[in-house]
């Protein structure tokens, strides 16, 4: 009687797989990297020196067991004082959707300004939200995320407000006052930085007047990139810096140099504007608020 033994190759059990987000390099502002993922937009205290729509892999790494908590500055990235985002009011816009649409529709026609007077409203508005002289968002909205049962939104956007206004009042240890001011671009919100000069102690109004007024505007442009914009308006000139992390097209760069002495002409100002290619923006004053992830490439 013939017998037969089976054998069988015990193969060793494989590794579990570390999952692998896929990304797409966004655009830089400063020192920060936008990585757009399907788990939303992520910021990066560290500037990348790679092309807007570069595709890179993200590995989610296991927390070492006893690892300290996330502290409160790291926490402050979701914040629009401190972040790229406004993740409670993409949240409140997207259940407004579904249980007010018209006052939806409003709060988007508010914040997405189509011409220069409506934006320039726009900013002033919430100027005065963080100085306080207005309060935001209005009853309407409380009154609606209340009765949608997310009054934790409603909680949310008042933090977010009560953190702008803090920041906006002494946050920095700098010559610059921050302003922190939402503009919707397409389905999200970005939130605009101004940065306004602060008046030297002791100034004179005589003197005010002399140092004149500078400002500096953050901006990040669909085609053209992540722009600041340098202003100091004194005696009736405006002079203008623009800065860019990339070269800008020849055209370009006179259609814009048109539209302002154009727009400087009509107002009764005398000035000029110049073009800066540079991969470091000089005015930063949020560097020091910011948390570093401590990655190195």
């Amino acid at each position: 009687m013939e017998s037969r033994t089976k054998c069988e190759r015990i193969a060793p059990t494989p590794a579990p797989i570390t999952p692998v987000i896929l990304g797409t390099i966004g655009q830089t502002s400063g020192a920060v990297t936008l990585l757009e993922t399907p788990a939303g937009l992520l910021s990066l205290e560290q500037h990348l020196d790679l092309a807007p729509g570069t595709l890179v892999n993200l590995q989610r790494l296991d927390v070492p067991a006893g690892a300290t908590p996330p502290s409160p500055s790291a926490q402050a990235l979701a914040s629009p004082a401190l972040g790229s985002g406004w993740p409670a009011l993409d949240d409140t816009l997207r259940t407004l959707d579904r249980v007010a649409p018209s006052l939806a529709s409003q709060m988007r026609a508010d914040l997405t300004p189509t011409t220069a007077p409506r934006l320039a409203a726009t900013l002033l508005f919430f100027v005065g939200v963080l100085k306080g002289a207005a309060d935001w968002p209005p009853d309407s909205v409380n009154t609606a995320l209340t009765a949608a049962g997310r009054g934790d939104l409603r909680t949310r956007l008042q933090k977010d407000v009560s953190e702008m206004r803090r920041v906006s009042a002494d946050g920095t240890k700098t010559d610059w006052r921050v302003l922190t001011l939402p503009v919707l671009d397409e389905n999200a919100v970005q939130p605009v930085r101004l940065y306004v000069r602060r008046d030297a102690e002791g100034q004179t109004s005589q003197q005010r007047d002399e140092r004149g007024s500078r400002f500096v505007l953050d901006l990040d442009m669909s085609r053209l990139g992540t722009l600041q914009l340098d202003g100091l308006v004194r005696k009736g000139r405006f002079d203008l810096v623009l800065r860019s992390h990339e070269p800008m097209a020849a055209d370009v760069k006179t259609d814009m140099a048109s539209i302002f002495r154009s727009s400087l002409a009509a107002s009764g100002f005398t000035g000029d504007i110049a073009f800066v290619t540079t991969a470091r923006f000089p005015v930063a004053p949020l560097e020091e608020l910011r948390p570093h992830l401590g990655i190195k490439i």
